[in-house]
């Protein structure tokens, strides 16, 4: 130890770090010493396995061959990654996937915090995304899910749980439910090209992140949609959702917020 006294190493064997990136990095011969609160690694260690660290501010950056592997922040002094043991006898491989999966793992545990699930709620209501109605005879409705996703603060401590109603949209048919798709994915050489004209006119480009995931679309097809858990309305537990705007999940969710995204970015240019 660094200030002369000594501990008592009661295992040996191999760690697994869970990176920002979702990849895996793993140490062999790892020695399991009960007494100190911290795992360390030390940066010649990974130097040696042929990462590169560069080291911004209070944040870590961990690379190898030119791929990013992960991050880490400032705290107490150490730059603080995820990590869990792996491989050592005295481990509870229980209480070790409670710790690699801190999302939510059902509705109740969620709901335990629901100012995400009402923020969402609200917003979804704020935006009349659907109204309350009879199903049609010969329609089935879809059904709609929560997902709960945690987020951190700089320091790798949860922050609060973000919340986003889903529709299941796999069980839409092509040609029957909906007709035109778009990728909500856009390509590198798009971006490129963005990049490319923004230089040649000297032109600023300007990154915003959206509130919620998809901004709601006004949709073309009629869609219908179970009432989501929680909030089933008393007296009209039989009534369904009918769609007025898309919801995140549905096959056309991409098209119609692309296509309402260029309207109200045209509308604006043209004044």
């Amino acid at each position: 130890m660094g200030n002369a006294s000594s501990s008592m190493v009661e295992g040996k064997g191999d760690v697994v770090m869970n990176l920002t990136s979702g990849k895996k990095l793993t140490l062999m011969d790892v020695l399991f010493v009960p007494e100190i609160g911290k795992n360390l690694v030390s940066t010649s260690l990974l130097s040696k396995k042929g990462f590169k660290l560069v080291f911004e501010s209070d944040k870590l950056v961990l690379t190898k061959g030119g791929a990013f592997i992960g991050k880490g922040y400032m705290s107490e002094g150490l730059f603080k990654i995820n990590v869990f043991n792996d491989n050592l006898g005295h481990v509870n491989y229980r209480s070790m996937y409670k710790m690699a999966n801190l999302e939510p793992q059902t509705y109740k545990e969620a709901m335990s915090t629901p100012e995400a699930v009402n923020d969402e709620i609200n917003s979804i209501m704020q935006n009349h995304t659907w109204e309350l109605v009879n199903l049609p005879p010969g329609n089935k409705p879809i059904g709609c899910k929560w997902i709960f996703k945690r987020k951190l603060q700089t320091n790798g401590t949860i922050d609060k749980y973000k919340a986003h109603l889903v529709a299941k949209g796999y069980r839409q048919k092509e040609g029957l439910d909906f007709f035109d798709t778009y990728s909500p994915v856009t390509r590198i050489t798009s971006i490129r090209m963005l990049i490319a004209i923004a230089a040649i006119h000297n032109f600023e480009i300007h990154q915003m992140d959206v509130k919620i995931t998809f901004l709601n679309g006004d949709l073309d097809e009629e869609i219908y949609m179970e009432q989501p858990k929680g909030f089933v309305v008393n007296g009209r537990e039989k009534k369904v959702c009918r769609l007025i705007k898309s919801l995140y999940g549905l096959k056309q969710a991409p098209k119609q917020w692309h296509e309402k995204f260029d309207h109200t970015m045209l509308l604006m240019v043209s004044r």
